[in-house]
């Protein structure tokens, strides 16, 4: 079970396909317990394409759109997840450059897992420069030196995982603004939000840690316990994923291809005119005259000849005469 996604048509210009294999490469060395794995990717004629391990879960855009702000420790928990899983990739030279609520999944327990590394660096040669794109909502998510002179690099990771911490706490509509928090962390998500790349902290987990400073609780008296953790939304039902097909895959298919599909057609064709020979045959016949039996007229027997002797009437011989008869 994978999650596929494709990129539209505009992505497969010839840089932007070398970009994105390279990209895909360097993701695939990664492995981290907060980094979703890519399992295999590609190109066609038509589309880019890669493969993901199906999580079970939702992302964060969809649990901030239907669930509202997050409780701001569970916040913060999901944060420091995003930066540990951050300074993994940064050490290994390896910049996310597209983080925000779209790409983090959130499983029941609450564990973030973040997705789509590297995927908007690799495209940046093919990257359409349109000035609307420049003002939608995803732009706010966007570093100042990678909107201005496309430079992407750790230190804009960390501005998009500020401005995902504002988003996650409804803090304020847009980044720079200062937050209802408290001063604390407050603080320390307007130094991540710096404009210039020098001003923020040397790494995200530098950002974790003055978040994490800034949140402590006061110590609780012993009679009363620390309030647990508010749980994230409990995960969707299993669905079957969605089945993506590309025509143009096979572009070039072998020849033992096309003599099965030309046997087949021939055998279909042959078998749809025996049927028309068929049907035009019964359809014939029922048309014709019926002819109607006429019972024959019964024989009737001569009645039987009589073969008897007829009978000879002799007179009978007078009183006292006698006769002889001489042999």
């Amino acid at each position: 079970m994978v999650a596929l996604k494709v990129l539209p048509h505009v992505w497969t210009q010839e840089r932007a396909s070398e970009g994105f294999e390279a990209a895909m490469a360097a993701w695939a060395t990664l492995d981290h317990a907060h980094i979703i794995p890519v399992r295999d990717y590609g190109r066609t004629s038509q589309l880019l394409w890669y493969a993901m391990p199906h999580i079970e879960g939702r992302s964060l855009d969809d649990v901030l759109r239907n669930g509202g702000p997050l409780e701001p420790r569970t916040c913060l928990r999901l944060v420091a997840q995003l930066a540990t899983a951050l300074h993994y990739a940064h050490g290994r030279g390896i910049t996310h450059g597209n983080v925000k609520p779209g790409n983090v999944m959130v499983v029941s327990d609450g564990s973030a897992l973040l997705g789509d590394f590297a995927v908007a660096r690799a495209l940046e040669a093919g990257a359409p420069r349109d000035p609307a794109a420049a003002r939608s909502r995803l732009a706010h998510y966007m570093a100042p030196e990678e909107r201005h002179t496309r430079q992407i690099g750790p230190a804009g990771d960390q501005y998009g995982l500020a401005v995902l911490a504002l988003e996650c706490l409804e803090a304020a509509a847009s980044p720079g603004a200062t937050p209802p928090l408290p001063r604390g962390v407050a603080e320390a998500l307007t130094r991540a939000l710096s404009p210039a790349p020098q001003d923020r902290y040397s790494t995200v987990l530098d950002l974790v840690a003055a978040l994490d400073a800034a949140a402590a609780p006061t110590p609780a008296p012993e009679s009363q316990p620390a309030a647990p953790l508010a749980p994230l939304p409990v995960a969707p039902p299993r669905r079957a994923p969605p089945l993506v097909w590309d025509d143009g895959y096979d572009a070039a298919p072998p020849r033992r291809h096309w003599v099965r599909w030309v046997a087949i057609a021939v055998a279909l064709v042959l078998l749809g005119v025996a049927a028309a020979v068929v049907a035009r045959g019964r359809a014939g016949r029922a048309d014709a005259p019926t002819e109607q039996l006429v019972p024959a007229a019964p024989v009737v027997a001569p009645p039987p000849q009589d073969t008897t002797a007829p009978l000879v009437s002799r007179p009978a011989p007078a009183r006292g005469t006698s006769t002889s008869t001489i042999a």
